[in-house]
């Protein structure tokens, strides 16, 4: 049998190295923060049925949630989430923003250069 208190210091260990809030974290699974704050506190234990979205929030496996232990290749659970994007979740909103803002004038300049 699986430890729970090995999968919430494995997920919160991610969220604490992706996340610059943990809210974040909670609005990314539709959640209230509160909820993800009672598994931190281990008040609650539903993140059980959320494995796969918590898995694919935090770039990782449900494999490795559940044991500890990277998966090799592709398989059902394994779910690539590139650098960039976990990067960008460790931003603030107001970084997100202004990085949002940057992308959106590039896109806007290489449209016009198409014309």
């Amino acid at each position: 049998m699986v430890d729970p208190l090995d999968i919430v210091d494995r997920i919160f260990k991610l969220v604490d190295e992706l996340y610059s809030e943990q809210q974040i974290f909670a609005a990314e699974l539709g959640l209230p923060p509160s909820a993800v704050s009672n598994w931190r506190t281990r008040k609650s234990a539903s993140y059980n049925k959320r494995l796969p979205e918590i898995a694919r929030a935090l770039g990782t496996t449900v494999t490795y949630l559940l044991t500890g232990k990277e998966t090799e290749g592709k398989d059902s659970d394994n779910i690539d989430q590139p650098y960039l994007v976990r990067k960008f979740n460790r931003l603030s909103p107001e970084a997100q923003d202004k990085v949002m803002t940057f992308i959106d004038f590039l896109s806007m300049q290489e449209d016009a250069e198409k014309k």
